[in-house]
């Protein structure tokens, strides 16, 4: 699972990196990639990413010559997660005891919520439902990444955000 998580952040990073020129390629060689359509595991996979694009996928595939190759042939590599339902602003598992304290800043939670997704990437979900945030954090940490993206941010086009959080009075 771990050496998932970092070949998808690689993926990210490396898609990042191509705003100049042509993009980069990268091939990744797979130990056993298992696609996600319900097939046979595919062994000795060869996974060729040009900018944030899969370009081929397969066990007979050709590295392109100035690739960057990422050598995971002892490991199994798998798509990204999806996640339907997240909040990705205030206490998570793992922040310590005790709940959010109700009155935090909009931009501390905004920060909060950069770190958890940042988590979240790294666990391997590469897509995201956020179901909502007490005054439209979520919407904050939307605007940030835009605004970041020029300086190799996450891509946040896969975060999707339902808006302001329900209060029951």
């Amino acid at each position: 699972m771990k050496s998932t998580a970092v070949l998808l952040a690689l993926v990210l990073h490396v898609g990042s990196l191509g705003a100049q020129g042509s993009p980069p390629i990268t091939a990744i060689r797979a130990g056993v990639l298992i696609d996600g359509t319900g097939g046979t595991p595919v062994k000795n996979a060869i996974i060729v990413v040009q900018g944030n694009r899969i370009t081929a996928v397969g066990p007979g595939v050709t590295i392109p010559k100035g690739a960057t190759v990422v050598d995971l042939t002892g490991e199994t590599v798998l798509p990204g997660f999806i996640d339907a339902h997240v909040h990705l602003i205030g206490r998570i598992i793992g922040d310590g005891t005790g709940s959010t304290p109700p009155l935090r800043a909009a931009s501390e939670m905004t920060l909060l919520g950069a770190a958890h997704a940042q988590q979240t990437l790294e666990a391997g979900f590469t897509t995201v439902r956020i179901v909502g945030a007490p005054g439209f954090a979520d919407i904050g940490l939307r605007k940030r990444d835009r605004r970041r993206l020029g300086a190799g941010a996450a891509d946040s086009r896969r975060r999707h955000r339902a808006g302001c959080a329900r209060r029951t009075l």
